[in-house]
Formats: C-alpha cells, structure tokens, sequence
C-alpha cells in the first residue's frame, strides 16, 4: 500500500515492485480518504495468507483512519502475515504509537527521508537505477531542486498533473491505471508516455479552475490566505495563492474530496495542520474536513465559517 498522489509513494512501490517481482496486482494506492482505504483493506485481508508481507509506505496516519488500518493490519496478522511500515510524515503521535505497535517493523516519523529513502534503507535496496529513483523522489518531496531545477521541476509538474487526472477516476479505476504507472516506474522508465499523456490531458482543466479559484480568496492574518476549488494540483493552487495575494502561506480547499493542503516556503505550517487534525511536512502539509458540518461548502457563508475555523488555529499555533 502506498500514496497514489505522489511522485515519493510511486517510487517506494516501484523499488519494491522490481525487487522483490511484486506483480503490479497486489500493489493498492491511497490518498487519505476512506473510500480508498476501505477498498484496499478489503482486498487485502481476503488475499492474505501465511508467511505473506504487507508494507505500507508513504501513509501516514491521522487520528481519523487508526481504527481502519488497526482492523487492516490485525487482520493480515491474524492469518499469520507480517506487516512493515514505512513513512515519513509528522501525524498524531498518539495514532502513530498505537499503530506501530500493531506492526512487526515500522519505522515512521522521520522528516529528514522521504519515504522511498526510508524503504530503500530498511529494506536493503541499493543499485544506480534505483538510487537515482530514490534522488527523484527526494528532490521533489523536500522541494530541492538547486542542482536539477528544470529536471526536477518537470518530472514534478508532469507526475501531478497525470496523477491528478488518475485520482480524479473511481477507486477501482484509479488503482487500475496508476498500476501502469508503477509498473513503468519499476522498469526506471520515469517520464513515460503513459504519465504524460494524463498530464496533457488534466493542465488544462487545472489552469481554468486555479483561474476560478483566484476569484474568491479569503486573506487574514497579514500572511494567510485560503482558495476553494474543485480537484486541483496542490501545489500549484497554493502557490498560486500565495502570489495573488502576497502571502507567505496558500492554503488551497479541495470542495470534492473535503480536504485542505497547506504551503509555505518560508514558514513552518506543520502546526496548524496538527491543529486542524492533519500533519505532513513543515512546508507542505494537509488536514481532512468534515464536509457535513460546513454543508459541503456550497455556499459562500458555508466557506466563511471554515476559514474563520483555520484563522482560529493559526492564531493559536503561528
């Protein structure tokens, strides 16, 4: 099980997969939501047998899904299979205990690696293919890109985009097609036609909706301020934000899947994303949201409330 919406969960995959010749079948992507998890729990509880290994990577796990991956985890280790945890993200220290004692390895927390590093280490994965791999994954989750910045910087808009457009499928058929792009990833194929071909496809549904975006913002605090948008690039949502307001922190509100992404170049956000009951990086972290309490967001008094909710926590954690 890894993270479907990132360059850093498909490569944790992609050196298992080549490794140790995991047919792409058994390779589930996740993205926070229930749905996701709820579809890959149970595939993977009725396939598990003994002597079998679950490792899950770039997940980290909030206060919301513990139950579901204890139930998960319990379950593969109930028909006498092992269960590694590899991950990188800061969330709720206390789900994160209680989930890592359930595992027979897990080694979490550390925001130094991303996620595939942490894989390639604990497991003993090592060659040039695959630490070239490992350096992609690295500069584009720890946003570094001094020594390969164009390189860099189009593997990451092109991976966003296409698995964007993925995501924005149903789960069965996200899982389906991002198996392709794993599997090309495997083979250390990185930019493939596959994953461009999707790119192409979603930039420009992504550049009119950012343009819609922009036309409703909520500044406050001097340094803050919030876009609501159907399914956008993170990223470039937030950043987008940032310049047409002159902000040092984008917070962009995904209105489809009820969650908030937070950036900030400048400015550690981890915080106010562990106050709203998320986590992630310091500069690029993320809280989900119950829709139901803000009526889906549909009105604009609806997305008042919320902002006034995040102001709230800033004031307290910034």
């Amino acid at each position: 099980m890894t993270h479907g919406n990132d360059v850093d969960g498909l490569a944790s995959a992609a050196i298992i997969m080549h490794r140790y010749n995991v047919p792409a079948r058994n390779v589930f992507f996740l993205d926070y939501s229930d749905r996701r998890l709820e579809f890959a729990s149970g595939k993977i509880i009725n396939a598990a047998r003994p002597g079998d290994s679950l490792i899950i990577t770039d997940i980290g796990i909030n206060r919301q899904q513990a139950e579901r991956f204890s139930v998960l985890i319990k379950g593969v280790k109930g028909v006498g299979g092992r269960v590694l945890w590899f991950d990188h993200h800061a969330w709720n220290e206390k789900a994160v205990r209680g989930i890592a004692t359930l595992c027979d390895i897990a080694v979490v927390g550390d925001t130094h690696f991303c996620a595939s590093e942490i894989t390639a280490k604990e497991l003993g994965i090592h060659s040039r293919q695959e630490d070239r791999l490992v350096m992609v994954a690295h500069c584009i989750d720890r946003h570094i890109t001094e020594n390969n910045q164009r390189s860099i910087n189009r593997i990451d808009r092109i991976y966003g985009l296409g698995l964007l457009n993925y995501n924005l499928k149903g789960v069965a058929a996200a899982n389906a097609s991002l198996r392709k792009v794993v599997s090309e990833l495997s083979r250390y194929r990185i930019l493939h036609q596959i994953i461009k071909r999707e790119a192409g496809k979603m930039a420009r549904i992504n550049a009119k909706r950012i343009a819609v975006m922009l036309s409703e913002l909520y500044a406050f605090g001097g340094n803050m301020c919030i876009g609501f948008s159907k399914t956008v690039l993170p990223s470039q949502a937030c950043y987008s934000i940032m310049r047409r307001a002159g902000s040092s922190i984008g917070i962009y509100v995904n209105t489809e899947e009820g969650r908030g992404h937070i950036w900030s170049e400048s400015i550690d956000i981890l915080r106010l994303a562990s106050a709203l009951g998320g986590g992630g990086h310091s500069n690029a972290a993320g809280f989900l949201i119950d829709m139901r309490k803000y009526n889906w967001l549909r009105r604009k008094s609806d997305r008042q409330r919320l902002v006034k909710r995040i102001e709230t926590a800033a004031t307290r954690m910034l």
